[in-house]
């Protein structure tokens, strides 16, 4: 019976150890990740990917909408670009009556992180798009927008570049 107590407080020292984790900062490798889009499908991030943005909340999520449908088609697969919502904090409710209804109908892919585990390292701030520049595996830069400004102007060589080449067809 003595084990037991034992075990408990690895259990218990590992959970407090988890919970208590960093976000990922510049330098970390991005973890793997594989998540369902919004059609249940599942997608794994490629380790080409350039630029994820995160959102977890609902301000963040439509401002991450109106950047890409202000986007040539084709921008994200150009642009090795990944779109991550974290919903676990979303009521359930709220993902069925309006979340997937309204993403069923939008032309690109987002990720879906429904219990928040597989995103739970990365960095994050209430209310914004979080934005991780990635080169070979790696977090380069880690910026955050509130406004469609801010992310227009951080992913500006993106887009610019997407500009350049549509004009040129």
């Amino acid at each position: 019976m003595r084990p037991v107590p034992h075990l408990a407080a690895v259990v218990l020292l590992c959970w407090a150890g988890l919970a208590g984790a960093e976000p990922l900062a510049v330098g970390d490798p991005l973890p793997p990740l594989t998540l369902p889009d919004q059609h249940g499908h599942p997608h794994t991030v490629e380790p080409t990917t350039r630029i994820v943005m995160l959102s977890d909340s609902n301000e963040a999520g439509r401002l991450i909408q109106h950047f890409l449908h202000r986007q040539p088609e084709g921008f994200e697969t150009r642009h090795h670009l990944v779109t991550i919502a974290d919903i676990h904090d979303m009521p359930l409710i709220v993902r069925e009556l309006f979340f997937y209804p309204t993403l069923s109908h939008a032309p690109h892919r987002v990720l879906i992180d429904g219990d928040g585990k597989a995103t739970r390292l990365l960095p994050r701030r209430a209310g914004e798009v979080t934005v991780l520049h990635i080169h070979g595996g790696r977090i380069q830069a880690i910026d955050y927008a509130r406004t469609l400004s801010t992310l227009q102007h951080l992913l500006a060589p993106a887009a610019a570049s997407s500009a350049d080449r549509d004009q040129s067809r």
